[in-house]
């Protein structure tokens, strides 16, 4: 669970049509997903393979500088507003694959935090809630000449967690914690968009931050998230493994500047109707410009801009968050 004053959100997208693959000379059913925050995070993964639809329910660059933080106690909230576009998807050999694909998915999500007044094994117990709303379209080809296109306005999944937070000294923090996705969304497996994933996930969580005004900043979140089943595709993505992090220099007068992004890696297979699916794992990495300003009088934003590269069996794209924090 993430202890800056705000968190997560996520996009979820679902598309199921089928895909023709000249290169593969085949037609196979695609997925395509989505998420914060999470979203999700919101990302919204597209090919032919990976996780089901080569997206997932754990939300990928969403993090900023300021991720780990420890406030005194009481209520705190934040608002991100998060986009992923991409107009490709690359299969396992990191080949480009023939389906015109053009995803934009659009979150905001307002995260409370409760750090509450209360110490457990040596550090500060926190509670979380992330509702989100969410926009996404999707337009790609399905097979020679025929394109589809679809588009969904609705909420989003639910995240929920718990945490502990440690304050190692006076310029860093972290925390132990876990996440628990509910599917809230709107979901049909019919439709090429939705909001949801359609299935339970959890994730364990440790955040770290160093934070120097006139210096060196630090900051990452590590997830490791399980998938439970999707009912309506009898469809279980593999287990992954989330790095998000962003490095820089504080100006020592509010600003600090930098690179951030994301490390995504699939570490189990999927499986469906209890066949393993080999060969599928999706991987993808992110770097670009990041910035946070921090007003000292309670409020702080923070952007980031993340293009991704060295991607595997899911969509390639871009991620940008921005966050305003606040207490309540």
């Amino acid at each position: 669970m993430n202890l800056e004053l705000g968190k997560a959100l996520w996009v979820h997208t679902t598309a199921w049509r089928g895909l023709y693959m000249r290169g593969k000379h085949c037609v196979t059913r695609l997925v395509t997903r989505a998420s914060p925050v999470t979203l999700v995070m919101l990302l919204i993964g597209t090919s032919a393979h990976a996780t089901e639809g080569g997206g997932s329910l754990f939300p990928l660059g969403i993090e900023n500088f300021a991720v780990g933080p420890i406030p005194p106690p009481g209520w705190y909230g934040s608002v991100y507003y998060y986009s992923y576009s991409a107009d490709k998807s690359r299969d396992d050999a990191g080949n480009e694959v023939p389906n015109n694909l053009k995803i934009d998915g659009n979150v905001i999500a307002p995260r409370f935090l409760l750090v509450a007044d209360r110490e457990i094994l040596g550090g500060v117990l926190l509670a979380q809630v992330v509702p989100s709303v969410v926009h996404t379209r999707v337009a790609l080809d399905t097979a020679p000449g025929v394109r589809q296109r679809d588009s969904k306005f609705a909420l989003g999944d639910l995240l929920v967690g718990v945490g502990i937070g440690y304050q190692h000294s006076e310029k860093s923090a972290g925390a132990i914690g876990m996440d628990v996705f509910a599917p809230t969304g709107s979901y049909h497996v019919n439709d090429l968009a939705n909001t949801s994933r359609n299935y339970w996930g959890v994730a364990s969580t440790y955040t770290f931050d160093y934070v120097d005004q006139a210096g060196f900043n630090f900051s990452t979140k590590v997830s490791y998230g399980f998938n439970f089943k999707n009912p309506d595709t009898n469809y279980r993505s593999g287990q992954e493994l989330i790095i998000d992090y962003s490095a820089g220099w504080g100006l020592n007068n509010g600003w600090t500047l930098g690179v951030g992004g994301h490390i995504y890696q699939q570490t189990t297979n999927d499986k469906q109707n209890g066949r393993t699916l080999v060969d599928r794992k999706g991987r993808a990495f992110a770097v670009g410009p990041s910035l946070k300003y921090d007003s000292g009088k309670g409020w702080m934003v923070t952007v980031k801009y993340s293009p991704e590269f060295g991607v595997r069996n899911r969509s390639e794209g871009s991620v940008a968050v921005v966050r305003l924090v606040m207490p309540l």
